[in-house]
């Protein structure tokens, strides 16, 4: 890894050797367009020195299944402050897989993709939970761009998923429910209440 290295996609390490390989990336590269962390534990450790360096270059960057949710003495990692410094510091985004980090989301949050990441075009928000359809609505709304939008798992109901996508054409929605919100569904389907039940409804 030069001085001159521009691209950098992770290989799959794990835990002390994804903060080593991070430290080095952050002493050694000048300028970083895009980096895959997927399942890489050892990330949260520098990720706040890596993002400020770095983000306004990157343009691909997937945190998927990297457990950011575990490092809950660093400030940065609640909702209200990770979500912010991932998007100011990365206005030039235009991939990004947030799958299963673990860390709701807000209307606000989601909305404010649209403000500070307007360039993105596919985002993997695979099992993230919290928002609603007022802030896809503005998400969708702001990023012209978004080809495509992984919603699956997060508790989106399919009401909400179908009228997106007649609302947004151009962008490829993807939504495969959990089996509590499945579960929901064919509760509300017999008209007993959605939220009493518990496990599978056969």
């Amino acid at each position: 890894m030069g001085r001159s290295s521009q691209y950098m996609f992770g290989s799959k390490p794990y835990g002390v050797c994804a903060e080593l390989i991070i430290r080095d990336m952050i002493k050694h590269c000048k300028a970083i367009h895009g980096v895959n962390f997927w399942r890489q534990r050892g990330v949260g450790k520098h990720f706040v020195e890596f993002v400020k360096k770095f983000g306004k270059t990157l343009k691909y960057l997937d945190l998927g299944w990297t457990g950011l949710h575990q490092y809950p003495s660093n400030v940065h990692w609640t909702p209200k402050k990770f979500w912010p410094l991932l998007q100011v510091s990365c206005p030039n985004l235009e991939y990004l897989a947030l799958t299963s980090v673990n860390m709701r989301m807000d209307d606000e949050d989601i909305t404010n993709f649209a403000k500070h990441c307007p360039n993105l075009e596919q985002l993997d928000l695979l099992g993230v939970r919290g928002f609603t359809d007022v802030g896809l609505h503005g998400l969708l709304s702001g990023c012209k761009n978004m080809k495509f939008l992984d919603l699956s798992y997060g508790g989106t109901p399919v009401e909400t998923v179908t009228l997106l996508k007649e609302v947004y054409p151009d962008c490829d929605i993807k939504h495969v429910p959990s089996i509590l919100d499945t579960n929901k569904v064919l509760r509300r389907a017999r008209g007993l209440d959605p939220e009493d039940g518990e496990g599978r409804v056969q």
